[in-house]
């Protein structure tokens, strides 16, 4: 349909491209120049050889003066000048254009004053005008100071091309009266009531090719923008404009004429007018014709738009919704980095409205870290290849471990036009793979941990039982006393590798345990290292309730808690374990609570905010920064609750963890 709405307008000015009618006008304006030019080098050459026919161009005629010529040649080279437009060219063509001025206003001063200046006959003399012979006329001095201003303008600035507008319009008006004067028999109109000091008709027509040349000239006129305009405005005043200018002209020249009014000026005019406005209804109704037409494609082409411009709102609105529930980031960006375009996970991540996100530079929102090692990818999305880059992304809850991948806009012949960007979150994939790995560590850990002790055992079991016969068997009591504290020694050996088996094995259910057996079976683990430590043990038992629980998972809990108090006791320091029943007011269940504390410096409250966070750890290379993160996931899943206090207080410092778990079994 849009196809058959075009093709109903014949010559649609759209169809037209600037640039071309542009190179047409400058050419026509070029050929102005020229034939100014080949009719000044005329008429020099008819004075220099003394032949009126090249004079006057047209037998019985004025004759064009010698200055008038000169003038024509001056003004011809300076309007090839201007439309050059280089900087040398524009120099000469001022140079050349002050020569003609000098020329007008010199001769209007002899006018004006009744002086005589000697210019007239410079070159060659006059035998013909008697009355200042060699000179040209009052309105052909004024002719070319009109046309000499406008070709110094237009040789200068952007605003001085602007004002020379108007004395090449006032050229064109003296030029056009000119023509009619002589086509209508008017002399006044070229400058005489007699044929002695007038301006002769070939220099009429010089003026009207000079100033058709500089109006061409001036591409930022009015008049030239009107004409190369693509608008319906441009393509009337393109097609009417000529027969505006010429027909009226050529229809009273006509209806002068005797055969055509029979003699009669009065049925002549009537004539006129009557063409005039049978010709204007024509032209009004063509135009009407027209316009309609043009609106009526017009409003056919604004509803497809709107239908089309609904369409794209519709499309735009979903594609945005579903971007913007996306948790990726998603962008388009300019060659350079300047954001054109994000989604709403942008405003969450940067913790900033999209005004103020978009048009700023990547580089100036994230920072120079980031645009460094992002750039390889960015340059290769220049280049046409989608790239991507792990790299940490900063937000505005700190840096995000995050895929960018930049992938290339590319237009209809390959070239890159922008570059679209998604920013993928890895960050909890890259913390749970690390986690996953080192709990893979850990249990092989605790496999081998098993099977050596599980292998301790068996010559464990067999020398204790020969200490047994050689105790049995020996009188000597020395050495029987000697025997007894091997034996002892060999027991805490056997009760340590029993408990490691214990902490490894996990039965399928959970099973009812007392808080006394937890206590003793980690405290037996961690015997040795509390005794180097130096560490004084301040217990109480004080819960009679079993709880239901995996005892393993349970047990590690509490040897964590255990582990982390004696690392942070200094010599001397306590350690503080408590058992008691319990009730819980948040969960409203029956249990035991749990409290290990210790004397050690505390913790200050950044430690304390991420004291339960993966990897986080403020023992150096001594820690692996699991220890109460795994605490966490073991509660979470025995529906228990750990509570911290700390102080770092000079007169009461420390930590107590209080840990409930419930009676019941488990979910």
């Amino acid at each position: 349909m849009a196809a058959t709405l075009v093709s109903e307008t014949p010559a649609l000015p759209l169809t037209i491209r600037l640039p071309a009618r542009a190179t047409a006008l400058r050419r026509i304006s070029e050929g102005c120049g020229l034939l100014l030019i080949l009719l000044a080098v005329t008429v020099i050459a008819g004075w220099a050889l003394d032949l009126d026919a090249l004079k006057t161009v047209l037998p019985h005629r004025v004759s064009m003066k010698a200055n008038t010529a000169f003038g024509f040649l001056t003004c011809g080279l300076a309007l090839l000048g201007v439309i050059q437009q280089t900087r040398q060219s524009l120099m000469w063509a001022r140079v050349l254009a002050a020569f003609a001025l000098s020329l007008g206003v010199l001769t209007i001063a002899e006018f004006t004053f009744s002086v005589q200046l000697h210019i007239d006959e410079l070159l060659f003399s006059d035998p013909v005008q008697i009355i200042n012979p060699g000179r040209p006329s009052m309105i052909t001095s004024i002719a070319f100071t009109l046309a000499s201003l406008s070709l110094l303008l237009l040789s200068g600035s952007r605003h001085d091309r602007r004002l020379s507008l108007a004395p090449t319009l006032l050229l064109t008006g003296v030029s056009f009266a000119s023509m009619i004067g002589y086509i209508y028999g008017v002399p006044v109109l070229y400058g005489s009531f007699s044929n002695v000091n007038s301006m002769a008709l070939h220099t009429g027509v010089g003026f009207l090719i000079l100033a058709l040349g500089l109006v061409l000239a001036n591409a930022e006129s009015t008049i030239v923008s009107v004409l190369c305009a693509p608008e319906t405005g441009g393509w009337l005043a393109r097609r009417f404009l000529p027969a505006v200018l010429v027909l009226p002209v050529l229809l009273g020249f006509l209806y002068l004429r005797p055969a055509v009014n029979f003699g009669q000026l009065r049925f002549g005019m009537a004539l006129f007018a009557v063409t005039l406005v049978a010709g204007g209804a024509l032209v009004l109704v063509f135009v009407a014709k027209f316009l309609n037409t043009t609106q009526r494609n017009a409003e056919a082409l604004n509803l497809r738009a709107e239908e089309a411009a609904r369409v794209i709102e519709l499309s735009e609105r979903e594609l945005r919704m579903v971007t913007d529930h996306l948790p990726t980031l998603l962008s388009y960006m300019d060659l350079d980095g300047h954001l054109l375009r994000v989604n709403r996970t942008y405003e969450e991540w940067l913790g900033r409205p999209s005004d103020q996100i978009v048009g700023r530079s990547i580089r100036e929102l994230l920072g120079e870290a980031y645009w460094t090692a992002t750039r390889p990818a960015r340059e290769h999305a220049r280049r046409g290849v989608t790239t991507s880059v792990e790299t940490p992304y900063p937000t505005v809850n700190g840096d995000r471990r995050a895929v960018v991948t930049y992938a290339p806009d590319l237009g209809p012949e390959g070239e890159v036009r922008g570059l679209a960007c998604m920013v993928v979150d890895v960050e909890d994939r890259r913390r749970a793979e690390a986690a996953l790995l080192q709990s893979e560590k850990l249990a092989a850990v605790g496999r081998l941990s098993a099977s050596i002790a599980h292998e301790i055992n068996n010559p464990v079991d067999a020398v204790m039982n020969l200490i047994y016969l050689a105790r049995e068997q020996s009188s000597d009591e020395d050495l029987r006393h000697l025997l007894a504290l091997a034996d002892k020694e060999l027991k805490r050996v056997a009760n340590i590798t029993s408990q490691t088996l214990r902490f490894h094995k996990q039965g399928a259910q959970p099973e009812p345990v007392l808080a006394t057996d937890l206590f003793d079976s980690v405290l037996a683990l961690h015997e040795g290292r509390i005794r180097n430590a130096a560490v004084a043990i301040d217990r109480r038992d004080r819960a009679t309730v079993s709880v239901e629980c995996f005892e393993g998972e349970i047990r590690q809990v509490i040897s964590n808690l255990v582990a982390n108090a004696v690392d942070a006791t200094l010599p001397g320091g306590r350690l503080l374990l408590r058992s008691r029943n319990a009730f819980d007011l948040a969960t409203r269940r029956h249990g035991i609570r749990l409290t290990i504390a210790d004397t050690g410096s505390g913790m200050n409250p950044a430690t304390l905010a991420r004291v339960f966070e993966a990897f986080f750890t403020t023992k150096g290379i001594g820690g692996t920064g699991l220890g109460l993160w795994v605490t966490t996931e073991i509660l979470t899943r025995h529906h228990s609750r750990l509570q911290i206090r700390t102080s770092t207080a000079s007169a009461h410092h420390g930590t107590v963890f209080s840990l409930f778990l419930p009676q019941e079994t488990v979910a």
